[in-house]
């Protein structure tokens, strides 16, 4: 098991706290590593932002592989430790503790906008308190629009069923929660995305915001019974 040799427990919701990002990098200096802990090691790497890191150990990893999917993978990888590394917000981030600190904590954190405050990109925090990448490389993509931003944290991961701290303890009630948050801080125009167990959350509140556009990743939404389209085992429908 890929998780149980890299010390990492799936169902652990701090799996994206500073103690885990220390964890693979340490992980990361061992030797003899099997080919598919090295690819999820790496992919973890980049996920929590050691992208200098990880562009170290690329090509160790790539000529100890011999399959053909995982240096696929290794190449995917390498451009994006290459882009994300690039961007010069990301440093600035990284050498601020207190917002660094208040990605990793599980409550709520806005950002409000330099150049257009008013318009707000709302993020839909997993289970795991992430959005595949970490935060600290979502904002440094993010702030680059200049609009503020209001990262929405899961802390009893039920995917927002019981809603959300200071917003409300229910789906419906922090709805209504958002729209006062919007109208305090004058937001006219807001854009909503929210990735695998945050998906259902943000896609119904985009509607019921009126959002203007939403992005998401990781969500089943055909649930005909005819769908070609694989379906999750275990994973039931919204209705349900």
């Amino acid at each position: 098991d890929i998780e149980a040799q890299m010390n990492i427990d799936p169902e652990n919701p701090t799996i994206h706290s500073d103690a885990q990002r220390k964890r693979i990098f340490y992980k990361s200096k061992d030797t003899g590593i099997p080919s598919k802990v090295a690819s999820a090691i790496l992919a973890q790497m980049t996920q929590h932002g050691y992208h200098q890191e990880a562009l170290e150990i690329y090509g160790e990893y790539y000529s100890d592989s011999l399959n053909h999917h995982i240096k696929k993978l290794y190449d995917r990888l390498k451009l994006a430790n290459i882009e994300i590394s690039e961007i010069h917000e990301l440093d600035i981030i990284m050498n601020n503790r207190k917002i660094v600190e208040s990605f990793l904590s599980d409550k709520n954190f806005f950002w409000e906008g330099e150049t257009d405050p008013e318009k707000l990109i709302i993020v839909f925090s997993t289970a795991y308190n992430n959005f595949d990448i970490s935060f600290p490389d979502l904002h440094a993509v993010l702030m680059q629009y200049g609009f503020s931003i209001l990262y929405l944290k899961n802390p009893d991961r039920g995917m927002f069923a019981g809603g959300c701290p200071g917003l409300g303890t229910s789906i419906d009630t922090m709805k209504k929660g958002l729209l006062r948050f919007l109208d305090r801080h004058g937001i006219v125009e807001t854009f909503v995305t929210g990735y695998s167990s945050s998906g259902y959350a943000s896609l119904y509140l985009a509607g019921e915001l009126g959002a203007s556009s939403y992005l998401g990743f990781g969500i089943k939404t055909d649930w005909s019974r005819t769908t070609t389209k694989k379906t999750v085992q275990g994973r039931v429908s919204p209705s349900q």
